[in-house]
């Protein structure tokens, strides 16, 4: 693959329909480079953030490549944990203030955006049933996918399951 040109036409296309990123912003009379504004003013350091994943696919705690169409990099650089572990770290995540970035599947049923609700239909995989091996089935024969980023920023314990 040819990461230069991947790069300048996903580059292009975004420019076209979103405009040119800025070169500096201002805050109050300090102009400064986006770099400079995300690591002082947000506070934001890169090496904070992880990928972490949970597929079958992968041994469990090494680094993996995340097999999803986002990836077209082929990135290794995504910790393969359990599913219980993954979800561990999700709740700590939140639990101690920050927020997640998860990749999820919004074209199965069970999907209402216009009530910004996710949930398996009963006539689906019951929940109760849903474990590692029927996550990563649904995932190697291409029923479950990765096609939208989702930021979560709480959750909910209630005795019909987690929401976030």
């Amino acid at each position: 693959m040819n990461d230069e040109l991947v790069c300048s036409t996903i580059k292009a296309i975004m420019n076209y329909y979103i405009g040119e990123p800025p070169v500096s912003v201002k805050v109050g009379d300090k102009t400064m480079t986006p770099v400079e504004y995300m690591t002082n003013v947000c506070k934001l350091n890169a090496e904070d953030y992880v990928n972490v994943m949970s597929l079958m696919e992968s041994p469990y705690w090494n680094y993996a490549e995340y097999k999803a169409a986002d990836n077209w990099w082929h990135s290794t650089d995504f910790a393969n944990v359990p599913l219980d572990d993954f979800m561990t770290i999700i709740k700590n995540a939140i639990k101690n203030g920050y927020s997640m970035a998860i990749g999820g599947d919004v074209s199965e049923s069970g999907i209402n955006s216009y009530m910004g609700v996710m949930m398996i239909p009963t006539y689906d995989v019951p929940s109760q049933y849903i474990d590692e091996n029927a996550r990563q089935l649904r995932f190697s024969n291409g029923a479950t996918t990765d096609d939208h980023a989702m930021h979560l920023v709480g959750y909910v314990e209630k005795t019909n399951g987690t929401w976030f």
